[in-house]
């Protein structure tokens, strides 16, 4: 969300917090909080927040952006809640694995 990198670069990436977790731990699992980053703007650019801002506008919309910023609840995450949110990033996950298993079978071609 913060640079250009395709999904062919070759290094890491990161599931970077638009508010960092230090400031606002409890949107740590917030869906809207989190997204895909290289590890150079993560971890070297604080997450190049003057270009992660506005493509998270793009991405989620000035209103949920807005949401993000001002939200100071005091959350505390129950055994069910945090239950389901791994069965759903489960499910995310083997999505996405299935989805690009594709991609090495064409490269080796």
């Amino acid at each position: 969300i913060s640079c250009d990198k395709p999904a062919t670069w070759g290094g890491q990436w990161h599931c970077s917090h638009f508010r960092s977790v230090g400031a606002a731990a409890h949107l740590r699992f917030n869906l809207w909080n989190m997204n895909k980053s290289c590890s150079q703007c993560n971890a070297h650019l604080s997450g190049n927040i003057m270009v992660y801002r506005p493509r998270l506008v793009e991405k989620i919309g000035a209103e949920k952006v807005a949401w993000l910023e001002r939200n100071q609840d005091l959350v505390r995450h129950e055994i069910p809640y945090l239950k389901r949110l791994k069965s759903v990033f489960t499910k995310k996950a083997k999505r996405l694995e299935k989805r690009y298993e594709g991609f090495g079978a064409c490269a080796a071609m």
